[in-house]
């Protein structure tokens, strides 16, 4: 009357998924070498290796490459066409002074670059107006 452990019908696995799940424990192994997994060791068995493309979201990501432009950046054609500035801060340790920020503004044509040393993050603003 009362079910036993064992007695219920368990879903059958497809091969497919039993190819992902050694895939995910032997930390992404690629087809090949999941088919060298098979013969190696025992206990391993995962029905026949079909073509079966992988489609695992982690291992997608991690062969992903930036693509490299191959046309050359433009480079401006007058002082300050372009301006690259990094504010950075807040020190663990004051200057002298008690500054704890400081900016650093470099030209993009000539690369000459200005330093101002900032007690407060908002002491900036009065440098981008000038």
């Amino acid at each position: 009357m009362y079910p036993t452990l064992g007695s219920e019908k368990q879903p059958q696995r497809t091969d497919t998924q039993d190819i992902e799940i050694w895939h995910r424990r032997m930390s992404h192994l690629n087809r090949k070498y999941i088919s060298t997994l098979k013969s190696l060791a025992d206990g391993v068995d995962f029905g026949t290796m079909r073509k079966y493309k992988l489609n695992c979201e982690e291992c997608v990501t991690s062969n992903q490459r930036k693509q490299i432009s191959r046309f050359p950046v433009r480079r401006p054609k007058t002082n300050l066409e372009i301006v690259y500035i990094d504010l950075c801060g807040p020190m663990q340790e004051n200057d002298f002074w008690g500054h704890r920020y400081f900016s650093l503004i470099v030209c993009g044509r000539s690369k000459y670059k200005w330093l101002h040393l900032l007690l407060k993050k908002s002491d900036i603003q009065p440098i981008f107006r000038r």
